[in-house]
């Protein structure tokens, strides 16, 4: 079947106020958020973003990556938060955040000398376009609580099962994000 805009999968679970509570104080400059944006249209789909929310299509059934991960320990992610005074440890920037683009987290942000661009973290998104091909059947958004836990196949498994068997697509989502 062809790829439509009701054929996106969404799937997102917002952190729970019982795991923020752990923590003495929050500041809007500590917190961010990353984000994956679909829009299919005459035949093509456009995807942005930002972060480690990642988009991956289904065609014919084998998963497909559309999306790259900003995380520091990619060459070119180190190299601008090298160059704004950052550095990157264990995986994460100044040891903290696991993620190099997001919306939000000010406290990376914050060296007056540099555009937006070229801070620590920025939120540029990565933009491609693409034509839908035969066999493209739907595409997965979903932030990182799913992709830690599924693999890109598995979680086009887990909806093409479940959208053979005629469940909604509302349904899917709630059942990966249980999952």
């Amino acid at each position: 079947s062809a790829l439509t805009r009701d054929s996106v999968i969404v799937c997102a679970k917002a952190s729970d106020d019982a795991e923020t509570d752990d923590f003495a104080e929050h500041t809007a400059g500590g917190m961010g958020c990353t984000a994956v944006a679909a829009m299919v249209r005459n035949g093509e789909v456009t995807i942005a973003n930002t972060g480690d929310s990642r988009c991956v299509i289904s065609r014919n059934g084998v998963a497909e990556p559309l999306t790259l991960d900003h995380k520091p320990v990619l060459l070119e992610e180190a190299e601008r938060i090298m160059n704004a005074g950052g550095f990157v440890r264990d995986n994460r920037i100044n040891g903290a955040l696991n993620v190099s683009r997001t919306l939000g987290d000010l406290d990376f942000k914050r060296n007056a000398n540099l555009p937006h661009t070229h801070q620590m973290v920025v939120a540029t998104p990565d933009i491609t376009t693409f034509k839908l091909q035969k066999g493209d059947e739907f595409v997965i958004l979903a932030c990182d609580g799913i992709w830690d836990v599924l693999s890109n196949q598995e979680a086009v498994d887990f909806v093409r099962k479940r959208v053979k068997a005629g469940q909604c697509l509302q349904s899917i989502c709630e059942d990966m994000c249980d999952h």
